[in-house]
């Protein structure tokens, strides 16, 4: 009876040991399937709240501009002369975001300008200006395009109604393929997210951008704000549905808009 006992304790053991060692391999299997799967859906939960960010941040410029005369934000707001200071313009293209200024001073980026704007539900949304994707956070994950801040301060365009084209113009975008590809900042061809003038959010490929992506200096400090190409240069001539040959320049938003991306 001993020895039976013996035994069946033995079998027992040896049994449970298979099961458990057939339950881990089933685990392992099931993991290396199912991670793919899990991850995919995580990018999508992160693509769909950075397309709600953007559009809290669109409706939070409308808001601002309801509020005073249909005039833009701009770095003329933010510059404490009468001229901003290219390093001005870059910061209100892309500072990262600090909540309200102290008092007394003024908003150092379009982030800080339209603070009073981003809130949702009674609660202020300071996390709407970052991709959920971004995980550096040095500058504001939405730039400004500088082309509207440049038409503002060189060509009188002060009002969101004197641009010809709301649906076709880009107001903010992301300004790394953090969705679309994995690879920081953005260059020909890029897949990105863009909020436009009217509210609308929309994924675009990026057209007459630079060849490569900014190193990750430029990145990181804001200055790939002001690179050649779009979307922060204005180069789509809507009249006659072409791409305009001076990437190099700033153009006219009134004429050209980001149509055709």
């Amino acid at each position: 009876m001993k020895r039976l006992a013996l035994l069946v304790r033995r079998w027992w053991g040896v049994v449970t040991i298979a099961q458990a060692v057939s339950l881990c391999l089933i685990v392992v299997a099931e993991t290396a399937y199912l991670y793919p799967i899990y991850g995919r859906g995580q990018e999508r939960a992160r693509q769909s709240s950075c397309v709600n960010n953007l559009k809290r941040v669109a409706t939070a410029l409308n808001m601002y501009l309801d509020d005073n005369n249909h005039t833009l934000p701009s770095s003329v707001v933010c510059a404490t002369g009468s001229t901003p200071t290219e390093q001005e313009i870059t910061r209100f293209l892309t500072a990262t975001f600090t909540g309200a200024p102290p008092t007394g001073t003024k908003p150092v980026s379009w982030g800080q300008i339209l603070l009073p704007y981003l809130y949702e539900s009674f609660s202020l949304c300071e996390d709407c200006v970052y991709c959920p994707s971004d995980v550096l956070k040095t500058t504001l994950s939405y730039w400004w395009v500088a082309a509207i801040d440049q038409a503002w301060r060189t060509l009188g365009v002060r009002s969101a109604t004197q641009l010809c084209c709301p649906s076709n113009q880009i107001v903010f975008y992301e300004h790394s393929v953090w969705h679309y590809g994995g690879a920081r900042g953005i260059r020909e061809q890029s897949v990105i997210n863009a909020a436009y003038l009217d509210g609308h959010v929309q994924r675009l490929i990026v057209r007459n951008g630079a060849k490569a992506y900014p190193s990750k200096t430029d990145e990181q400090s804001g200055q790939a704000s002001r690179r050649t190409g779009a979307p922060m240069y204005f180069n789509y001539d809507t009249a006659k549905a072409a791409f305009h040959p001076g990437v190099a320049d700033y153009v006219d938003p009134r004429v050209y808009s980001h149509n055709g991306y």
